[in-house]
């Protein structure tokens, strides 16, 4: 169906727990993407640290997880924007 998770990585001098998501084409559009991340991160501040910063790049264009980074309440960081490849966009917790 797909994966999910967290890797600690290091943008603009800051480390943040990068979440990840790739969900196969035939299981999109059912909220299975947004209830694996909300428990991935739910999971991480509880058992890791609960003051972790989130982020999820993505492309811009990529319409499906710009409205699910929205929906887990990521706040979208134009400031970041073509800051590694030139489409990618960030969002922030």
């Amino acid at each position: 169906m797909g994966s999910g998770g967290a890797i600690n990585k290091e943008y603009f001098g800051d480390i943040f727990l990068n979440v990840y998501y790739r969900i196969h084409p035939n299981y999109t559009g059912g909220g299975l993407a947004y209830e694996a991340m909300n428990k991935i991160i739910d999971w991480l501040k509880s058992n890791i640290d609960d003051k972790s910063k989130f982020i999820i790049r993505t492309d811009k264009n990529n319409v499906a997880s710009v409205k699910l980074a929205k929906k887990l309440n990521f706040q979208y960081r134009s400031t970041r924007d073509n800051q590694l490849n030139y489409g990618d966009i960030f969002y922030i917790k």
